[in-house]
């Protein structure tokens, strides 16, 4: 709401600032309580920018060209996400910390890295397919690589596959982006944004602890048949949305 009353450029400038101000404090905390603290005010703080940075972006391009500019702005994000694990796993594994731990930040950084590029191609080509039909063909992607990494025999394929599934999910963010410019007023565009980013949130904040649950009640296979359940569902319900 509050980017459909102010500024644009002014709130995306204040989110910057405040998460500033508050990754120094993180830096600084000097108890586990004062870093969730300090930890949840960054969050907060970041919730300010993408619904007024996705909903400046959409003004400023006209539907023809709306889904390469959201998928470039998103490479800007992708790339903080992409090297900052990597540099953090190269220092873990040697500064002393387990090399595993420091090995599966890289690898996620590897999939964040991907993004780069994916969010960029699945920008071009959603404005080609059009939204409804990228997001379809990158939905039955999602499934296939799932689908993958869960019959993997080894190493190397279950690595390939996760990749591959980091790039697909990339891929579709301009065209979800693009599809909330589409069916938001644009006065009321920063709202449509932050209702869109705040089930993404709360899934993300969620599922872990369920997959925990789930892998350590039933085992770790038993995970896949959920993960694959709602990108089928998922995929069903975008076939409601009316074609453009």
């Amino acid at each position: 709401m509050l980017a459909d009353r102010f500024n644009h450029r002014y709130l995306v400038s204040i989110s910057i600032i405040l998460c500033a101000t508050a990754t120094v404090m993180v830096s600084q905390a000097q108890s586990v309580y004062l870093l969730i603290i300090f930890l949840s005010i960054l969050t907060f703080f970041s919730t300010f920018y993408h619904p007024a940075a996705f909903s400046f972006t959409s003004e400023l391009f006209d539907a023809s060209q709306r889904n390469r500019a959201l998928g470039i702005h998103g490479t800007g994000g992708i790339f903080g996400t992409s090297i900052g694990p990597i540099t953090l796993g190269l220092l873990m594994a040697y500064i002393g910390w387990r090399m595993p731990i420091g090995l599966s930040t890289i690898l996620f950084g590897l999939v964040s890295t991907m993004g780069l590029l994916s969010a960029s191609i699945g920008g071009c080509f959603s404005d080609k397919l059009r939204d409804k039909k990228w997001l379809t063909i990158t939905f039955s992607s999602l499934l296939l690589t799932i689908s993958g990494v869960a019959l993997s025999s080894s190493i190397y394929f279950l690595t390939t596959f996760y990749l591959l599934n980091g790039f697909f999910q990339f891929a579709g963010m301009a065209a979800n982006s693009s599809l909330v410019a589409r069916f938001t007023p644009k006065s009321m565009r920063g709202l449509g944004y932050g209702l869109f980013f705040l089930p993404t949130n709360l899934v993300g904040s969620i599922s872990p602890l369920v997959s925990s649950v789930i892998v350590s009640n039933f085992g770790i296979w038993y995970v896949f048949p959920l993960a694959f359940g709602v990108y089928v569902v998922a995929t069903l319900l975008l076939q409601a949305i009316p074609n453009k």
